[in-house]
């Protein structure tokens, strides 16, 4: 596979609806402890959390971007869908899959 970057200056949530195909998605999650510890340690420990999805554009809107796993060749079933605020993603990248060598 190769990466191949979006347009220059092209940010994540503008990309247009229309993108298609497979996708690597970088987006940010928020994080949480639910333990007692000392603030500073808090405080060490603090911020979000910087994720990575691959997976098949199914459908695109202006609050979100929803990939798939699998596709079921011959029939219009699809498996394992999520979705992903477009206010969390920071860069999408498309794959391109090349066969043979």
């Amino acid at each position: 596979m190769m990466v191949t970057q979006p347009p220059t200056g092209q940010r994540a949530d503008l990309v247009a609806p229309e993108i298609r195909g497979l996708v690597l998605v970088e987006w940010v999650d928020s994080t949480s402890n639910g333990a007692w510890q000392h603030r500073r340690e808090a405080v060490r420990k603090a911020g979000c959390s910087r994720c990575c999805t691959v997976g098949m554009v199914l459908s695109a809107s202006a609050d979100s971007l929803t990939l798939l796993q699998s596709v079921s060749l011959g029939t219009d079933e699809v498996d394992a869908t999520f979705s992903i605020p477009r206010a969390a993603i920071t860069r999408i990248r498309r794959l391109e899959v090349r066969h043979g060598h």
